[in-house]
């Protein structure tokens, strides 16, 4: 094996990883939603804050130190990562963990996953035109899959609360901003001093909400490793991934990502003991097959685009 499929393994095992990790945490907090008093604004403070310090120690110790406060001596820029944090990385953490909390790790993942049939609808809109048959027939199973897993089959009623669905609806939203928005900022600056930035300006935000320091959360000396763990995991989970970007293209690591609400679902199902219908998991699953179908689509033709660019 040469030197250059070597680099694209460790790639790939980095972002595998990453999105393991991030279905992994997410039904920890679903863990502790179910058997403790946290609340939903406290765990986001809490794992946004300490993950944001964590990469500035981090960030400080590199080569990167000197581009830490690069940013905010462009007035322009500054606002931008304002609105980035607040609305994109705090609105997408806000609204995932919400729809956890309504339901359960597994079904949030899938609804955020939602995102890349609104981002097509959303290129479509923005070039003017239709989709085509193979967008058309991608948005038909999205929908078709995101109708049985609100309702397992039965259209009397939901299999979901409403507030879980409108959350995980919301998370989907926020993931296509959250997708979108900062390119030009990572363009111009690094990834990493992105994701660091909007994690400690989202949590000051939100402490503007909520106290955190107020909040009267009791936890065993268990419960608060899981607390830590979460913490640990958000900063590395978002440290392999990015770095998975150097060795892998951005079409690739997302199809991967896919790998997160696959790992919600068996660590919800076969450990957490939630009981899922079998309409419902069905459709959660077309849902993800639509999602790897456009993800392997776009890697593709990102491949393609690199190798007639070095070619």
């Amino acid at each position: 094996m040469n030197r250059t499929n070597q680099l694209r393994l460790k790639g790939i095992a980095m972002a595998v990883s990453a999105a393991a990790l991030w279905g992994i945490q997410g039904n920890v907090v679903d863990y502790l939603f179910r058997t403790t008093d946290m609340t939903l604004d406290w765990i986001i403070i809490t794992r946004l804050f300490f993950s944001g310090v964590i990469l500035l120690l981090f960030l400080y110790m590199t080569k990167q130190r000197k581009s830490i406060f690069t940013i905010w001596r462009n007035k322009r820029d500054s606002f931008t990562l304002l609105a980035f944090a607040v609305f994109g990385l705090l609105g997408l953490q806000y609204s995932f963990f919400a729809a956890i909390k309504h339901s359960n790790a597994a079904t949030a993942a899938i609804l955020q996953y939602l995102a890349p049939s609104l981002l097509l609808i959303f290129a479509c809109f923005k070039a003017k035109r239709y989709p085509v048959k193979k967008e058309l027939l991608a948005l038909v199973l999205t929908f078709i899959g995101l109708f049985l897993l609100v309702t397992n089959g039965d259209i009397t009623k939901l299999s979901i609360s409403g507030m879980a669905l409108f959350w995980g609806v919301v998370s989907a939203f926020a993931l296509c901003y959250y997708t979108l928005q900062p390119m030009k900022l990572i363009q111009r600056y690094s990834s990493t001093v992105i994701t660091m930035w909007s994690m400690l300006i989202g949590s000051v935000a939100l402490s503007l909400k909520t106290n955190p320091l107020k909040t009267g959360v009791s936890f065993s000396i268990s419960e608060w490793v899981l607390v830590i763990l979460v913490v640990v995991m958000t900063f590395v989970s978002f440290y392999l991934y990015l770095a998975s970007l150097s060795f892998i293209t951005s079409a690739e690591a997302g199809l991967l990502t896919v790998i997160e609400p696959l790992t919600a679902v068996f660590v919800s199902v076969l450990i957490m003991g939630i009981m899922i219908g079998n309409v419902s998991l069905m459709g959660g699953l077309l849902i993800l097959a639509v999602v790897m179908m456009m993800g392997k689509s776009s890697a593709e033709n990102d491949k393609q685009a690199f190798k007639q660019k070095t070619g």
